[in-house]
Order: C-alpha cells, then structure tokens, then sequence
C-alpha cells in the first residue's frame, strides 16, 4: 500500500512536469523574442523613423558658448593707430601748413600722438606712407575762415546727446532723439532694437543724425571736428551695459579720453529688477543689473577724466515704482559715486522723497553720504507699475525704424507694455494698510514692437484732451495716405482678421484705477484703447466686450 501510494505520487510529479515543460519553454521563447522585437523596432525606428539627434554634451555647449563670447566681445583698438587721421602728430589742425604731417620725434611720441604704426609683432619700426589733398581750393566752405568754421562745427557736431551701445565685435553709437533724454521718466527706444544676444542692430530711426559720417569723409573735416565730439557731446551708459564705460575709455587714445567733458550713467541703485510678463519679454534681457565688480571698475574709469565737467546720474527706469527695502546695496553704490571727483556739474537722482516713512520705497535719507559731494534730485515718478495689456493701434503709422516706406495700419492687434500716470504722487507715499484716493489719470504711455524690424514705438493718451499720438519710432499718417500706399503695395500685407475675431479672448478694464491680474495679463484692454477701437471701426454702441 505505501509502494502503491509513492508510485501515485510519482506519477501526478511526471505528469506536471510533461505540461508545464512546453509551457516554461514557450514562455522563455516568447519573452526572448520580444526582447529581440523590441530592439528591432527601436533600431527601425532610429534609423529611418526618427533618426537620433547627436545632442551636444554640456562640456561642449559650454565651450561653444565662451567661443562665441569671444568672438562676439568688443575687440580692443591698438595704443597706437596704424594710420593718422589727423593732419599733424598733435591731433590738431596746423594753420601754418595744413596739408603735411609732421613725423613723431621719437619712440616715445609713438603712443601719446597715436599717428604712427608700431607692429605688435616686429620691434622694427614702420614708416606709414599717406597721401594729403589739399582741399582749400576746392572747396568754398574752406575759404571761410578758421574761426567760422568753428562755430558751424560747434552748432553741427556739438551738444548731442550719445547712447554707446554693444554691437558684434565692437562698440556702436546712438543719437537720442528724445528732448530730454536724461529724465528718470523717459525710456529710450532708440538704443532697444536687439537681436537675441543683446546686440544692438542699427534702424533707420532716429533720422538725420550720423554726424559721425560727416567727420570721416575727409581728413580736413576729421582734424577740424574730432575735438568738438569728445568735448562738446554727453556719452550715455545704460546700467545694464555698464561695462561698455570701462571699454570706450580704454579703447579711446590719451589725448582722446583727456577731452570728454559729460558723461550721463542710468543705474538701478538695487540689484534686483522686476520685470512685467515673460510674455513680452525680451529675450536677451537678464533680471538682474550690473555686478558690484562692474560698477566699482566703472567708477575707477570715471576718475580718469581730468576734463570731466558734467556727470549726470538718473535711475533707470524701472517696471516696478516701488520696491523693497535693500539699503545696504543703495547706501555702498552711492559711497561709491560719493569718490567720483568731479570739478563741474555732479548730479545724482534719487527716487524716493525726503521723508520716506513706510516700506515701500527702495531707501531712505539714511543711505546717503555724510558729506555728498554731488546734488542730490529728488524724482518721485506719479504712475503706477507697468502691465501688460492688449492693444489696437489707434491710427494708421508709417514705421521709422524700417530702411523701406512700411506701414502699420489701425486696429493692428497687439501687446504694449503700458504704464499710467497721475496729477500727484501722494498715493505712493500713503502710510501700509491705509487707504487713499488715488489722483485722476493725466498721460497714459504705451510700448511695443514693430515684429518686421525689430524697432519700438512709443504711443501716449492725454486723458483731459482724450488724444492719441505717437512720440517715437512712428509718424502718424492719414486715412488716404495708408490707402495710397496700400492700392501699390498691398500684396505686401498679410490680411487683417475680422473686427469681431480680434475681440475673442479680450475683455475690457473699464476702471482706468484697476490693475490686470496676472493670470489677464496681455487680455485685457483699457478704455481708451476699447473706444479708439470702436471709432475705428464704425460702431456707433459702446458695447461692452464681454457682450
């Protein structure tokens, strides 16, 4: 019986393992075959379906990006120039015989005068061979005396107002066109037009300021002239290019950098920058300013003026009217303008007022030096922050920043950066958790891009006169103007949407002391920019977006 009982046992074990053998066997070789698919689809698909991308490995991206740094930097200028430009060794002009340039006397002359060429290379020095026309029978204008021609230089190339800006390789030049560039209030559109690095790429606005062109079309113009671009002209640094003082300085001769007599510097006197909706943003612009490495090299450069006479320094206009307190970055950036020695004019703007008794604003009196030896301006700017809003172009724009006759026709749809302001600043300086009537509206700016060119635009409404006008990058045309244009060249155009399409999504802030929240950012219009629109396009109801 227990023989019998084994022999069961055995049995059921054998018969188990003869079905499940097959079974294991068909699992493995079925499991083994995926695999094998698997990889083959993976391979097909790599190979003919999406070929793989050779991505760059961090170690390569980042070498890329210091190559491209120092090959996009602003190459340095010899000490000495390899040819004169000047009409003698001095760098001004010789009355007794202005046509001949007298050879440097020395090895030493060589880098003071910067006329004559030292290879970098050789120590063997090189005699430069040049060629003077004598122009004073040629031309008219030479006939008038020394003195007259003076005066017209003084009147053409003089009391110009210049931004220097970073182009590819090297540094640029922008004539503001602004009446008064050097307010905290004014953004300067002319310097904004850049490519993605942050360069500046030149427009055709503002018009008819290349005086440069006229200094260097001939060497008599050029040794008249030079003295008067460097004397009688105000150079302007933005914070966010502060390193572009230290390099102009350096890359200036001696005799050059001794005749700069006005230098304007726009700062942010906290280190932080807030700016509107990412959005809108510009995508070479960092929030953050200059480092204090920067700006104490700056001021260093500074002090090398001798005839320095006028430094004028304005904060930067900023998207936020107040901040947060930092005085300890405030108080070490004015100590560091406080060392500045400066014989003339020496102005600091401050935008905080004398008494500043609650939080909000950036810094008090406390901040400032002891014994200041610049003029402190108290500016405080009566708006609001900056937003971001829709908007519809109020009338029809022939675009100044474009090399080619370019329109912009009205109820163009778009976003500006947009920013109100009032007939007092009182509601500023209200005490926290106080309530105050906050002034009526006076001038409301906006801001926004031509995406053809690259170039700003600068639109205001007077809120007494209820007027629209364009103030830069823009001239406002007629109806028949745009029609004219148009009836030639309106294949260039792509065609505007229907006026109802352009409101889906959109709804209207009919309170101008209402702010947008964040999450209506860029869809949500103001009323002068809902009614401008309803002109435009013949409705004779004010009916309300939402509707």
């Amino acid at each position: 019986m227990h023989w019998w009982g084994k022999s069961l046992t055995l049995t059921k074990d054998f018969f188990w393992i003869v079905i499940c053998s097959p079974l294991v066997a068909v699992y493995l070789v079925a499991k083994s075959c995926r695999k094998g698919i698997q990889w083959a689809m993976t391979k097909y698909d790599e190979t003919f379906v999406q070929p793989p991308r050779k991505l760059l490995k961090e170690d390569e991206i980042s070498n890329r990006r210091l190559e491209r740094r120092a090959r996009n930097a602003v190459k340095a200028l010899p000490s000495v120039r390899p040819r004169a430009l000047t009409l003698n060794s001095k760098g001004v002009m010789d009355m007794d015989n202005p046509g001949t340039i007298s050879p440097p006397a020395n090895k030493k002359n060589l880098r003071d005068t910067g006329h004559a060429k030292e290879p970098a290379v050789s120590p063997r020095e090189e005699t430069v061979q040049q060629i003077t026309t004598d122009q004073v029978g040629a031309c008219d204008f030479y006939s008038l005396p020394y003195e007259i021609r003076q005066i017209i230089w003084r009147y053409t190339l003089g009391g110009h107002h210049i931004h220097i800006v970073k182009r590819k390789g090297r540094l640029g030049n922008v004539y503001c066109a602004a009446n008064d560039p050097m307010s905290p209030d004014h953004r300067d559109l002319c310097t904004q037009s850049r490519d993605n690095h942050g360069f500046y790429i030149p427009t055709s606005w503002p018009q008819d300021a290349r005086p440069l062109s006229l200094i260097t079309s001939c060497r008599q113009i050029y040794s008249e002239t030079i003295d008067i671009l460097y004397s009688l002209n105000m150079f302007s640094f933005s914070f966010e290019e502060l390193g572009n003082l230290e390099i102009f300085l350096d890359n200036l001769l001696p005799h050059r950098r001794k005749q700069i007599s006005a230098i304007h510097i726009t700062i942010s006197l906290i280190e932080h920058r807030i700016y509107p909706s990412r959005a809108f943003s510009r995508p070479w612009e960092k929030p953050h300013n200059a480092t204090g490495v920067t700006w104490w090299k700056s001021c260093i450069a500074l002090r090398s003026l001798p005839s320095l006479r006028s430094l004028t320094i304005s904060p930067a206009f900023t998207f936020n009217n107040q901040s947060c307190q930092l005085e300890p970055e405030v108080r070490a950036n004015l100590d560091s303008i406080n060392k500045i020695p400066i014989q003339g004019r020496f102005s600091v703007t401050i935008p905080w007022p004398e008494r500043a008794e609650n939080r909000a604003w950036i810094a008090s009196d406390n901040v400032l030096p002891q014994n200041p030896n610049f003029k402190i301006i108290r500016h405080i700017a009566p708006r609001n922050d900056v937003e971001l809003l829709a908007f519809f172009l109020p009338f029809n724009v022939q675009c100044l920043h474009c090399r080619s006759y370019t329109i912009i026709r009205k109820t163009t749809k778009g976003l500006v950066e947009s920013v109100v302001y009032r007939a007092s600043a009182d509601f500023l300086q209200r005490p926290p958790n106080c309530s105050v009537r906050v002034p009526d509206p006076v001038t409301s700016y906006y801001w926004t891009f031509h995406t053809y060119c690259g170039g700003w635009l600068e639109f205001q409404y007077d809120w007494e006169d209820k007027k629209w006008s364009v103030t830069q990058g823009a001239r406002e045309i007629s109806d028949e103007e745009a029609a004219t244009h148009l009836t030639k060249c309106g294949d260039l155009y792509p065609e505007m949407e229907s006026q109802h399409e352009k409101l889906n999504g959109l709804q209207v802030r009919l309170d101008p002391v209402m702010r947008a929240y964040c999450a209506q950012s860029g869809t949500t219009l103001d009323t002068p920019t809902k009614e401008m629109f309803y002109q435009n396009v013949g409705w004779t109801r004010k009916l309300d977006v939402a509707q």
